[in-house]
This record gives C-alpha cells, structure tokens and sequence, in this order.
C-alpha cells in the first residue's frame, strides 16, 4: 500500500506509513514548502514542525529510537529531507527515476504534448539531483 500525504495550507502536512516513493516525498516536500510560505516560519521553526510530520516508523524510528531528534531540529529542511530519503528509497532511486526518464519513448498514436509532459513530470522528481535535466 502507497504511503498517504494529507496536507492543507493552513497545517502542515503529514506523511502516513506505507510505501514511500519519491514523487510522495516530492508532494510531501511541496506541501510543506508552501505551509511554511503561509506561516512565514524561519529555519528553526521549520525543522520543529518537519520532524512532527512524519507518521512512517523508519522515519519515526530514526528520531526516536535513534535519539536524533535533538540533531534533527539543527539541520534544514533540506538535510532533513535527504535524511528521509535515505530511510525509506532504495540506495538506486536517482539512477532508476533517470533511466526511466531517458528510456521514454512517444507511442505511436501519442501526441508529442502528453509525452513531453510525461518527461517533464519524471525529471521534476529529479530536482535537486545531480540528474535532473534543465530545460
């Protein structure tokens, strides 16, 4: 079962237990980008309520049982978030969503605008990465 995001502008979003895919990862990270544009947070305030967003137990586990909370609150959103991506993708996420990426080809009766966006759609999970294709 594919994890579950609930978000709203108004709160921040939380990122339920289930199988964690980079394009939830990528909601989850757009979701609470834009609750914090709301709340107007600054850096520390972000990391505080980040850490209260997730409900999957390797994350939890990794704040609790690790005792790495107290590191957490130090660290952006950003590290967070790429601290969370090593918990719960495969070590070859980048190199799988990229391939795929490359490996896409327009089918006969598709028409170029719905491939193109399919590209464009997959390499948006890349952003950030070392393989994500400028336009």
């Amino acid at each position: 079962t594919l994890a579950t995001l609930e978000s709203s502008a108004t709160k921040p979003p939380v990122l339920h237990e289930g199988e964690i895919t980079q394009a939830i990862l990528r909601q989850f990270e757009i979701a609470f980008k834009n609750y914090v544009s709301y709340k107007s947070l600054d850096r520390a305030q972000q990391a505080s309520i980040l850490v209260g967003c997730f409900r999957d137990y390797r994350i939890t586990d990794w704040l609790e049982i690790d005792d790495e909370r107290d590191a957490a609150l130090l660290m952006t959103s950003k590290e967070i978030m790429a601290k969370v991506r090593s918990l719960v993708l495969s070590l070859s996420w980048e190199r799988d969503l990229r391939i795929v990426m490359n490996q896409r080809k327009q089918g006969k009766t598709e028409p170029f605008s719905e491939f193109a966006t399919a590209v464009r759609s997959t390499n948006s999970l890349l952003i950030n990465t070392d393989s994500h294709v400028e336009d």
